[in-house]
C-alpha cells in the first residue's frame, strides 16, 4: 500500500497519529504503545471535531499527572524499548526522535548526548512517534509521498522566546522537504510531525498514480475560522498496470575555466554523492568562451550535498535548480545463459507490457573477463539469448 501526505494544512504528531486511526479503523496499536510504556497513568481519548466545516479525527492523550518528563535522547531510546511493538517499528521510532535530538543539538551548539529536549511533551512525543509506525505496519504501508508540507507563518512561543515560524527545530527536519507557507499566521508544521515526515522520506508529488482506497482526516488542535486545519492522508493501493513517476531536483552549472581531469573528478564525486545521472554538455559562454554545462539529477533529500559537491570540487560560483516530473518504467532484472555465462539483463515494463530491455554491460564485462573474448562478443551472445524463445 502506498501513503500520500496532503500536508497543506502542515503535519503534527497527533495529526498524523489521528489520520492514520481513521484509515486503520482501529486506535488498538496507539492504546498498546501507550500502555506498555506509561502504565494506567496514560489514556487515549478520540473524538470528532470541525475545523472550519470539515469534520475531523481528534486524538487526546490524557495523563494523570505529568510525571514522564522527557529530559534527553537516551531516556526517550528508554522509552521506546518498553513499547510492546515490533522491532521494526522501534526501530524506525529511534530514527525519528534521534532526527529530532539531532536537530535540537545542531541548533544549541551543544553533543547530542547533552541535549535536552525543550519543546517536545515527553508522553505526547513518545506516543505519537511509536504510534505513528505501529500504525503504518498495521496498514502495511510500504512507500509515501507528499505535497509541499506547509509551515506556516508568523511566530511562536519556545522555551528560549519568541522565535519566527517554523521554529528552529522544524526548519531543520524539513530542510531536504518541499515546503510552503499559507494561511493563518501560526505554527502549522510542529517539530515531532516534521521528524516523522523526514524518517518516512516521501516523495514529493502532488498525487500520485494508483487505485485509492480511503482517506484519513486528523484534525489539529487548533480551530481557525476560515482555515481548515486537518490533515489528509491518501491511502493507496499501487497496481503493476499503473504507469510510475517521481518528482526530482535538476542542478545545473555553467564552467569555462576548468580542465577535463578536473571535470572527471567532479563527476566521480558527484556520482559518490548519490546523484542520480550527472551529463556534460559543450556550450559557448560569455566572451566567446566554451565551457560546459554540468546537469545533475538528484532525490530532493541528496540536492545540498550534491550543491556542495559541485561548489568544492569545481570553480563554478553559481548553481541552478529546478523541480522536474518524470515518468518512469517499471524496472525488473532476469538473468540469462550464454556460451560465456549467466548475463544480466534490465527490463523496462509500462502498462504490464515489455518495452525495452538490454544486457547490464557489467555483467558482460564480467564475463567477457571471465572467457578472455571482447565484451561486444558477450553483448551480443546476451542479444541473441534474448530472442530465443522460453521453453
Amino acid at each position: 500500500m502506498h501513503l500520500h501526505l496532503d500536508g497543506i494544512s502542515g503535519v503534527s504528531g497527533d495529526m498524523l497519529l489521528a489520520a492514520l486511526s481513521e484509515l486503520a479503523g482501529t486506535t488498538e496499536p496507539i492504546e498498546r504503545v501507550a500502555s506498555s510504556c506509561f502504565g494506567p497513568d496514560v489514556s487515549i481519548s478520540v473524538s470528532d471535531v470541525q475545523r472550519a466545516g470539515n469534520r475531523g479525527r481528534l486524538i487526546d492523550i490524557n495523563e494523570k499527572e505529568a510525571t514522564h518528563p522527557l529530559h534527553g535522547l537516551s531516556e526517550a531510546l528508554e522509552c521506546i524499548e518498553r513499547c510492546d511493538v515490533p522491532e521494526t517499528v522501534k526501530e524506525r521510532s529511534r530514527s525519528a526522535i534521534t532526527a529530532l535530538a539531532e536537530a535540537e543539538s545542531r541548533i544549541h551548539g551543544v553533543p547530542i548526548e547533552d541535549m535536552h529536549f525543550h519543546e517536545i511533551n515527553g508522553v505526547d512525543t513518545i506516543v505519537d512517534i511509536v504510534g505513528v509506525f505501529a500504525l503504518l505496519e498495521h496498514l502495511k504501508i510500504t512507500s509515501y509521498s507528499m505535497s509541499p508540507l506547509n509551515v506556516g507563518s508568523g511566530t511562536v512561543e519556545i522555551a528560549h522566546g519568541e522565535v519566527s515560524v517554523p521554529a528552529p527545530a522544524t526548519a531543520e527536519l524539513v530542510s531536504s522537504l518541499p515546503i510552503c507557507s499559507a494561511g493563518p499566521a501560526t505554527e502549522l508544521t510542529t517539530p515531532t510531525g516534521a521528524c516523522l515526515v523526514r524518517t518516512l522520506a516521501p516523495e514529493p508529488v502532488a498525487l500520485p498514480s494508483g487505485t485509492l482506497q480511503k482517506i484519513g482526516y486528523g484534525a489539529g488542535q487548533k480551530d481557525f475560522p476560515s482555515w481548515s486545519n486537518v490533515l489528509r492522508l491518501f491511502l493507496y493501493e499501487q497496481t503493476a498496470t499503473q504507469s510510475v513517476s517521481d518528482t526530482i531536483v535538476e542542478l545545473s552549472a555553467n564552467i569555462d575555466d576548468t580542465t577535463p581531469e578536473l571535470l572527471g573528478a567532479l563527476m566521480d564525486a558527484l556520482f559518490d554523492a548519490k546523484a542520480l545521472d550527472v551529463t556534460f554538455s559543450p556550450i559557448f559562454m560569455k566572451k566567446q568562451r566554451p565551457g560546459t554545462r554540468v546537469d545533475v539529477l538528484c532525490h530532493t533529500e541528496t540536492q545540498q550535498s550534491l550543491i556542495d559537491v559541485l561548489f568544492n570540487h569545481s570553480t563554478t560560483f553559481g548553481v541552478r535548480s529546478s523541480m522536474l516530473h518524470r515518468e518512469k518504467l517499471e524496472v525488473s532484472f532476469i538473468e540469462v545463459e550464454t556460451p560465456f555465462g549467466t548475463v544480466r539483463v534490465k527490463q523496462g515494463t509500462r502498462n504490464g507490457t515489455l518495452t525495452t530491455q538490454s544486457p547490464e554491460f557489467d555483467s558482460c564485462q564480467h564475463a567477457a573477463e571471465a572467457s578472455s573474448v571482447p565484451v561486444q562478443t558477450v553483448y551480443r551472445a546476451a542479444i541473441r539469448a534474448l530472442e530465443l524463445p522460453s521453453e
